[in-house]
């Protein structure tokens, strides 16, 4: 992936000026684990990568996966062998991409799914990513719909997300209807998915050790939320309108 102007380099670009080299970490990560020889390769670096990042006491952790889905599917594209693109199964790739000791460094953070809208349009991959969720605990998750995902048109919605929330210290929850009240881009091109988990335990380091507070355990419990763009006459309940009659082909007013 082109790394200049992406939205990960954007939100590390808008912390800089409020952090120290110290207090602020950014790990770019390409995977491709297409043959079974790339897979073991991958593992070794993501127990090397684990190793770096625990010893690391996060305040906040902040993921962006960027990659291609199957249209006709859903799958995602997770590297190469000799006969070309590989693409695996949601869940497949979620098991993949954060192998352990990764999937500890999942818990509590904030999840970019940056995906075409395939993912959530299948059911059976909807399901899968849900399941996901449900498995590597990320505080809130960020899915969108649209068939064809443009990550530029989400650059103000990072900006937006960087200061409110990263800097300013608001909750995801209370200001996301802000946030896209700002992205106007992007609340025109797509749909927004996301999803929240209470109830989770303050991770500490290293990862795997999680001290409930006060001694009391909640059961964590996940939510949903589904945010689409309304226009009384161009998207009337979030349903786009063909510009023009089907009938006649007159173009709409």
């Amino acid at each position: 992936m082109e790394v200049r102007g992406s939205l990960p380099k954007l939100v590390h670009t808008t912390l800089e000026g409020y952090h120290t080299a110290e207090s602020l970490a950014y790990e770019e990560v390409t995977f491709d684990f297409g043959t079974e020889r790339k897979l073991t390769h991958r593992t070794k670096k993501a127990g090397l990568l684990g190793e770096r990042l625990a010893a690391w006491n996060f305040g906040r952790k902040i993921i962006f996966v960027t990659v291609h889905s199957v249209t006709t599917c859903s799958d995602l594209f997770a590297g190469k062998d000799k006969d070309g693109d590989v693409a695996m199964m949601v869940k497949d790739f979620m098991d993949y991409v954060f192998i352990p000791p990764l999937d500890e460094v999942v818990y509590g953070s904030t999840l970019f799914m940056l995906t075409c809208g395939h993912v959530v349009t299948f059911e059976e991959s909807y399901t899968a990513m849900k399941n996901s969720i449900a498995r590597l605990r990320p505080e809130y998750t960020i899915l969108f719909t649209a068939p064809e995902f443009m990550i530029a048109a989400a650059k103000m919605f990072a900006v937006a997300y960087s200061v409110q929330v990263l800097i300013q210290g608001h909750a995801l929850l209370d200001i996301f209807r802000d946030l896209l009240n700002v992205s106007l881009e992007l609340r025109m091109h797509t749909d927004v998915l996301i999803f929240h988990i209470s109830g989770l335990v303050t991770p500490k380091v290293p990862f795997g050790s999680r001290i409930p507070a006060l001694g009391v355990a909640l059961r964590p419990s996940i939510t949903g939320y589904r945010y689409s763009w309304y226009h009384s006459h161009r998207r009337p309940w979030g349903k786009s309108l063909p510009m023009g009659c089907s009938r006649c082909g007159a173009v709409r007013p």
